[in-house]
């Protein structure tokens, strides 16, 4: 006897809706971009964008509004811009054989 079914595909349920549903607004405010720029550590590696930590640090208060529009844009249409979806990934060798 065995312990699989065998189906013959013509009672398979369809799905109602979209698998995708709908999300609340994200509410940016200028002052979460501030509170994240703030805490950027100036040490750390650029992205592939090339803009370092420190400027984006030093410079937070006249970054945080075109920023918040920015991410605002970007919540409003459901989109993200093109570069923000590449990454430069390698391996770093840390020890070992």
């Amino acid at each position: 006897m065995s312990v699989f079914t065998k189906e013959t595909g013509t009672n398979i349920p369809t799905p109602s809706g979209t698998p995708f549903p709908e999300m609340d607004m994200i509410d940016i405010k200028e002052e979460g971009i501030l509170k994240l720029l703030r805490n950027i550590n100036p040490r750390k590696a650029t992205g592939p964008d090339n803009i370092s930590a420190r400027l984006l640090r030093d410079y937070k208060v006249d970054l945080t509004p075109i920023l918040t529009l920015i991410f605002q844009a970007s919540a409003k249409e459901g989109k993200v811009p093109c570069d923000w979806t590449q990454a430069d990934v390698s391996a770093i060798f840390k020890k070992g054989p």
